[in-house]
């Protein structure tokens, strides 16, 4: 069974690099993100990058891979959103970083003895929605725990829903996961918070 990452291997070669696509928002004007199953609303699966041309293609050799040690079958593609790939197995989500290949995250989710193993994927979406991003972030933290990047966007999450005391404790959670980590400690938003 081929990883998932191969599927999008020319994003893995770039270092380019929730439950159904209907909600990509973002602008991504440069093409380096896939959002949506498609890429676009259009449904081009078409990426704009030019790194990949037909000189070069040949050239392509995998960089890594990620085996989910999962005995299923991939029905829905990855996602691209910022250096990080997003997929799914029937019951299991994946971040891993598109560069490595190193698990950033996964959730798992119980399902009835009834249920078809199978899914639509994940989806990426920028609505402003933070009750919403707020229990997914709950939920990424109870499947791991040691997640600094779950933390921190809770914590985003939290300060953009005006709760800030426990914007700050979420932060400094992160903090303690990370304290290396310049996305997470140069954030202007953690650092008001925790006024560092």
């Amino acid at each position: 069974m081929r990883s998932p990452a191969a599927y999008a291997l020319a994003f893995v070669s770039l270092h380019t690099g929730a439950a159904y696509a209907q909600a990509a928002r973002r602008d991504d004007k440069a093409g380096a993100d896939w959002l949506t199953y498609n890429r676009t609303y259009e449904g081009d699966r078409y990426s704009p990058l030019a790194q990949l041309t037909t000189a070069n293609v040949a050239r392509l050799r995998p960089v890594c891979s990620y085996d989910t040690k999962e005995n299923v079958s991939f029905q829905t593609g990855p996602l691209v959103v910022d250096g990080v790939m997003y997929f799914t197995t029937d019951t299991t989500t994946y971040a891993i970083d598109a560069g490595s290949c190193a698990l950033r995250w996964k959730a798992r989710t119980s399902q009835p003895a009834t249920y078809l193993k199978a899914n639509r994927g994940v989806a990426y979406a920028n609505q402003n929605d933070f009750p919403n991003a707020e229990h997914a972030y709950l939920e990424a933290i109870k499947s791991d725990p040691k997640s600094a990047e779950a933390q921190y966007n809770l914590g985003l999450s939290f300060d953009k829903m005006g709760k800030h005391d426990e914007a700050s404790a979420a932060f400094k959670q992160a903090v303690a996961l990370a304290p290396v980590n310049p996305a997470i400690k140069d954030s202007p938003t953690l650092k008001k918070h925790l006024g560092a």
